[in-house]
């Protein structure tokens, strides 16, 4: 266990309830800036349900390597698949608090369990991001904390972003919930200076004997989301539940401010996405990185283009998001969540020298075509490799701004790498 108390720096000992309203709003505006750092708000879009091939709910697909496209929940994100690659956990928007659970999920799209925003848990606001360990035992995830500054707005602790979060394990065995982290946050922004700390993405290492995530640990206003970078822990998983030991800086960028961890190649090296190379955040690429040294080699090289969401496939393939071949462009000097994008799934070699395109769903001649502006963004690969579970968003909010509504889909490819 650890615990680090956030910097107090006062506001100002004379400051008027107009005042205190202002810091509350000039707050409120920088946390816009981190909604999500996949480039995913979901809000209260009106959607049907989600049919491809018009009302078929297995379709064909354009790519040559996809075998077919399912629809697994209707209503979802960020999916993991367990070690048996039978079962995926999620997590789900509650439309009535506002507030994110963790679920889990059969290939025939039934919720076999749900794991938080349940009566008695210890849970009363956003969870999710959830990992099986290797073990299939424990899940892992992030929930945001019961009290903290700006606890009124329930997108705070929004899973793709983690603010004011902290680690926890289920047993699944046990049904018992174990606290792995202990940062503190303030409880009001009059209390100090508030530095949105985060938590998100966790990973375990293919061995399972470390957990790594990913951390928001200052709050520079001189960049776009504070800066970032990779913590890791050892894994002790005994009789008595999961514990972390030797909670340490996995790695931080020595260029740029943002770094995620995505999964590891069969090598040891980490495949993660951010801005090492000094680009805008909206420009980051994905790469295999030697934690040890700190070398790294860029896998996509688009500078001008956003590559995240990416997992390592059995044959050591990447799987990635981008918004490379968007009709939309990010203004750089504009908020992002205001500007219309979409985005696919590609697949490169380790080398990055070869890559292609895997989803055509903004494309009105391919078969899952969707007809709105769509985005395919978290996701995971089946240990077997013949799967991929995604997050599927499509933008139903017109041609003013944006408004994602979040499924999840399987694809499934005909000759696994």
């Amino acid at each position: 266990m650890f615990t680090r108390r956030l910097q107090d720096v006062p506001v100002g000992g004379n400051a008027s309830r107009i005042a205190r309203t202002g810091v509350v709003r000039a707050l409120l505006a920088a946390l816009a800036g981190l909604t999500a750092c996949n480039g995913v708000t979901a809000g209260s879009a009106e959607p049907g349900d989600v049919r491809f091939c018009r009302e078929v709910r297995q379709c064909p697909a354009k790519s040559p390597l996809v075998e077919s496209i399912t629809m697994l929940q209707q209503s979802g994100a960020r999916p993991r698949f367990d070690p048996s690659g039978t079962r995926v956990a999620f997590d789900r928007k509650d439309d009535r608090t506002g507030f994110y659970h963790v679920y889990i999920s059969d290939l025939d799209g039934h919720v076999v369990q749900q794991i938080t925003g349940r009566p008695g848990d210890p849970f009363r606001r956003n969870s999710g991001n959830a990992v099986f360990s290797p073990s299939g035992r424990f899940l892992v995830f992030i929930a945001e904390e019961n009290s903290h500054a700006l606890d009124r707005v329930a997108s705070t602790g929004d899973p793709g972003v983690g603010l004011f979060c902290n680690l926890w394990a289920y047993d699944r065995q046990s049904g018992a919930f174990t606290r792995l982290t202990d940062i503190e946050y303030p409880s009001s922004v009059l209390q100090g200076r508030v530095d949105y700390m985060a938590v998100v993405n966790p990973h375990f290492s293919k061995d399972g004997r470390r957990l790594l995530w990913t951390e928001r640990y200052a709050n520079d206003r001189k960049k776009k989301w504070g800066d970032w970078r990779v913590m890791q822990a050892d894994v002790d998983d005994g009789h008595d539940g999961l514990q972390l030991r030797d909670i340490r800086i996995g790695y931080t960028p020595a260029q740029g401010n943002y770094v995620t961890y995505m999964g590891q190649f069969d090598s040891g090296q980490w495949l993660v996405s951010g801005n090492l190379d000094g680009q805008d955040v909206f420009g980051m690429d994905t790469y295999a990185l030697d934690p040890a040294s700190g070398q790294r080699r860029n896998l996509t090289r688009t500078p001008t283009f956003w590559e995240e969401d990416a997992d390592v496939t059995r044959g050591q393939h990447v799987i990635y998001m981008s918004n490379q071949d968007s009709a939309y462009r990010y203004d750089t000097d504009r908020d992002w969540k205001k500007q219309k994008i979409t985005r696919e799934y590609y697949l490169t070699d380790a080398s990055g020298a070869h890559s292609e395109r895997l989803t055509y769903f903004n494309d009105p001649g391919a078969p899952e075509y969707l007809g709105k502006p769509a985005i395919a963004v978290a996701s995971d690969v089946s240990p077997d490799g013949r799967l991929l579970v995604g997050t599927l968003g499509i933008d139903y909010g017109g041609q003013a701004h944006r408004m994602f509504d979040l499924s999840l889909m399987l694809i499934r490819f005909k000759n696994p790498e």
